[in-house]
């Protein structure tokens, strides 16, 4: 399916999931790139020789980088850009919330060296009218009384179709859209270079952090880069 995405044009696909199981616990299975045998593996070299950027989600364990999971350990190989999740706007090392965070175990690991982070919390978005997804505490998505966190800012909502969710699947499209933009204004841009300009408009793109990355990027500074 990927590689007909590919096949049919897209320059930029947004990735949630992961291809090894993960625990709270940080546990992971074996998967090893690049692998000309693994039809995964030959993907991710398809995907980059044809200028592809894949921001992926970092997951929702607090896990450290060190122990991330298939395809976020790549981004060293392929065109590749991890997105953790924030719920403040302006994060910087340091600050208790920079990285979203629901309790020990439950929250938005580690977005590498390599990555940026994006809006993770409570994030509004279309919804299937009055239902939930899979309710979870600290995951609030849907557009019922005990999910829809969209109410302070559509007062009676619920039930209309626009609910909220939280988690690092939520970051990711912030990235994604960006990309688009960024390639909008520049269609010769290379995956690499798109996601060169996207981390150095990070507000810690000259002070880098493991946990952190390039930090919060900034869209305007994108842009005009």
């Amino acid at each position: 399916a990927l590689t007909r995405a590919v096949d049919s044009g897209m320059q930029v696909i947004n990735w949630s999931g992961s291809l090894t199981k993960q625990n709270a616990a940080g546990t992971i299975a074996g998967y090893s790139c690049p692998n000309q045998n693994d039809a995964f593996c030959t993907m991710l070299d398809y995907m980059t020789t044809r200028e592809v950027l894949m921001p992926v989600s970092t997951g929702n364990f607090n896990q450290a980088s060190a122990n991330l999971n298939s395809p976020l350990r790549y981004s060293n190989l392929y065109s590749i850009l991890p997105v953790g999740g924030t719920e403040i706007f302006n994060p910087q090392p340091g600050v208790p919330g920079a990285r979203w965070n629901f309790n020990v175990n439950v929250g938005s690991s580690e977005s590498t060296f390599d990555g940026v982070i994006a809006p993770a919390k409570s994030i509004v978005s279309s919804y299937t009218a009055g239902r939930s997804y899979n309710y979870d505490p600290s995951s609030m998505c849907g557009d019922i009384l005990s999910t829809d966190e969209s109410g302070g800012r559509y007062p009676d909502g619920l039930g209309d179709g626009v609910g909220s969710c939280t988690g690092t699947s939520m970051a990711a499209p912030h990235i994604t859209a960006l990309a688009g933009l960024v390639r909008s204004v520049n269609p010769r841009l290379t995956a690499l270079e798109t996601r060169s300009i996207i981390q150095n408009s990070g507000n810690l793109a000259a002070n880098r952090t493991v946990a952190l990355g390039y930090g919060m990027r900034n869209a305007l500074t994108a842009i005009i880069s």
